[in-house]
């Protein structure tokens, strides 16, 4: 039952080829995909392209570019229920039909002037499917999503925004919770006003869509819809887990996610190579929530085993010619396996020492620098520095840092994280850190635009620091902490063990509707908590021998409550790390997502900008119908002709 699904990516794959590739029978046997930006940014995500060519589709084009006309072929649309869509399929057929028959997928309910345009005459005859999918977001990894809303954070947070789009987020929301099979009790953040008003309209939209679809159940799932103020520190602070510090020390080397590799190949020539992290490689997902300390290590080992294990498996050639002709189809057989896994462990090799050691003549990325910050910034959050003594201020920790040569990005960051810390800092002293640091008063305003969040950043003489937050001590992962360099842990971990365990207080979490209660037994999960205050000094020291710190996402059992968690604006890789070791560490599946996935310089490059005026993009699906026509039948989710007698009417 794809509702029932643990993996995200999974879920939606299977929507788009059991539903609307496999799921749509043609005469010839062929089709033509149809689809516009968001669909195919969906299928690229969860998709490979022969998944979809090996299924009978001819060809996948562009709905809003010029397209030949197939009339021998059906052609399947998948895209946003917009009017401009509307209007395209209805083109395709008006005033002669580009294909023999039209098959509409659409990614989220219809509004009503939708509807009237594909009521139009022509197309009208020749259209054999009209769906509705609840696939509205984009899952970016088996856990995450985002709502494929980039300049989410300035529309939700700046005070120049004149629509942060809420009943789109909440459709978009409305439709995870649909696609995962979940009437959850929904919950937010008691301070924040957008937060409440996203919550209701979100319980709205579930509500309506639990009355045409029996595969959403309720049981102890929650949705929890997390203000982004209630942990500024997380998107800025320097985490050295695998993905996070990837993203972070070699972001010069991504351009949209692709990663470009440059290496030597047999004969010594250098060589460049462009991929996409995570593409079907088992050692990512193995290692990215690994601390880079262990991760070049234990590819290295990886490396070996495999090496050991190749040989091991050759087949002797023997003296017959059989024997001999079997052991060369056995080598041919392995080659391409050989091949692609040595390219995987070589990338990662390269990629690790690439942040640790360096890969001359390029010095390592992870340098006494990023160390001195990524120290200050663990001392600041955590209140204590690596010998467990309390830290007197943050603005003591940071001093030294900031005052020293090293990047200016950096230095941002770290003055952002020192704000978080201490609850505010005096204006004087803020820009004597600011003056200390040379930071432009451009860039300040990364900082200074923090106070959108509901967050104290420059106090006046009256005005007092805001007391830290009290930290759950079972939050931290002992994968990590045991580094001095990893003791903090972003703090919607904490918000995540409370609501699976039932401790999270309702008053500051309450629900729109229902009592949340308890997803596990009391007292599970418990034996692989640690207090994120102790870490080793040696940020490369390997901890135990025989911890497995595997990021295999959650397992596919079906009758697990589900946690989803949305943060409103942006959200972090060490964010993203903390959800899968929930779903590990209970038996829980634990989903997070946002409006995007944001790197910390990304991060700070949206908040220098909060404060500036900007054209908000105009909002889909609610322009008037070009045409309206017959109306169109609508039943239990699905939209068809009148007069059709099956979802396919063939």
């Amino acid at each position: 039952q794809i509702a029932k699904m643990s993996d995200l990516k999974e879920l939606i794959k299977s929507q788009i080829l059991d539903t609307v590739v496999k799921g749509v029978p043609t005469e010839s046997g062929w089709k033509v995909l149809i689809v516009d930006d968001e669909a195919l940014r969906m299928i690229s995500a969860c998709c490979r392209m022969y998944d979809i060519t090996d299924n009978g589709v001819a060809i996948v084009e562009h709905i809003s570019k010029k397209r030949q006309p197939m009339v021998e072929f059906d052609a399947v649309y998948l895209c946003n229920p917009t009017p401009t869509n509307a209007r395209l399929i209805k083109e395709d057929f008006s005033p002669k039909a580009k294909y023999k028959n039209a098959h509409i997928f659409f990614t989220d309910a219809a509004e009503d002037a939708v509807i009237a345009q594909l009521a139009h005459p022509a197309l009208k005859a020749a259209t054999r499917t009209v769906t509705e999918l609840n696939m509205n977001f984009v899952p970016t990894e088996g856990s995450v999503f985002t709502l494929d809303m980039p300049n989410g954070l300035y529309e939700y947070y700046s005070k120049h925004s004149r629509n942060n789009r809420a009943n789109i987020v909440a459709n978009k929301i409305a439709s995870l919770c649909a696609a995962l099979g979940e009437i959850p009790v929904i919950r937010y953040s008691r301070t924040s006003a957008a937060c409440e008003g996203l919550a209701r309209q979100v319980q709205e939209r579930v509500d309506m869509l639990a009355k045409y679809d029996d595969g959403m159940t309720r049981k102890k799932s929650q949705l929890l819809i997390m203000d982004r103020g209630e942990d500024m520190a997380a998107p800025l602070v320097h985490e050295l887990s695998y993905q996070c510090a990837v993203y972070d020390f070699l972001e010069a080397k991504f351009e949209k996610d692709v990663y470009t590799h440059t290496f030597k190949d047999g004969a010594g020539k250098v060589r460049t190579k462009r991929l996409v992290l995570g593409d079907n490689d088992e050692i990512w997902d193995e290692f990215r929530h690994t601390h880079i300390a262990e991760v070049g290590e234990k590819v290295a080992k990886k490396f070996k085993d495999f090496q050991a294990e190749t040989e091991a498996n050759v087949v002797p050639a023997g003296d017959t010619p059989e024997e001999k002709q079997r052991a060369l189809r056995a080598i041919m057989q392995s080659a391409p396996k050989q091949k692609k896994m040595t390219e995987a462990l070589s990338l990662h090799l390269s990629i690790a020492a690439a942040i640790t050691s360096g890969n001359p003549p390029e010095p390592a990325a992870f340098g006494k620098d990023a160390e001195s910050c990524v120290q200050a910034e663990q001392n600041m959050l955590t209140g204590v520095d690596a010998q467990g003594k309390k830290v007197k201020s943050p603005v003591g920790e940071l001093g030294g840092f900031i005052s020293e040569r090293g990047p200016a990005g950096a230095k941002l960051r770290a003055l952002g994280v020192c704000v978080v810390a201490a609850g505010g800092l005096p204006d004087g002293e803020l820009n004597r850190l600011y003056d200390l640091a040379e930071i432009s008063f451009k860039d300040r305003k990364a900082v200074k635009n923090m106070d959108m969040f509901g967050i104290p950043v420059a106090l006046t003489s009256r005005a007092k620091a805001a007391r830290p937050r009290t930290r759950l001590e079972e939050s931290g992962n002992p994968a990590l902490t045991q580094y001095f360099t990893s003791r903090w842990t972003p703090v919607v971990k904490d918000f995540m063990i409370g609501a699976v365990t039932g401790s999270l207080d309702i008053a500051q979490f309450p629900a729109v509707k229902g009592m949340p209660s308890a997803m596990v037994d009391p007292g599970s999960g418990g034996e692989e908590v640690a207090s994120a205050r102790k870490g080793r000094r040696n940020w490369a020291k390997n901890r135990a021998k025989g911890e497995d710190d595997s990021a295999a996402a959650a397992g596919a059992r079906k009758d697990r409550n589900r946690l989803i968690v949305f943060v409103p604006g942006a959200i972090g890789y060490n964010e993203i790390r903390c959800a899968y070791e929930m779903s590990k560490q209970y038996d829980v599946d634990v989903f997070i997502g946002s409006h995007t996935v944001s790197t910390p310089n990304q991060f700070v490059e949206k908040l220098k900008v909060l404060d500036e005026e900007q054209m908000t993009p105009p909002v889909p699906g609610v322009a008037d119908a070009l045409q309206a026509g017959e109306a169109l039948q609508v039943v239990r989710g699905q939209t068809m002709p009148k007069a059709t007698s099956s979802i396919h009417g063939i």
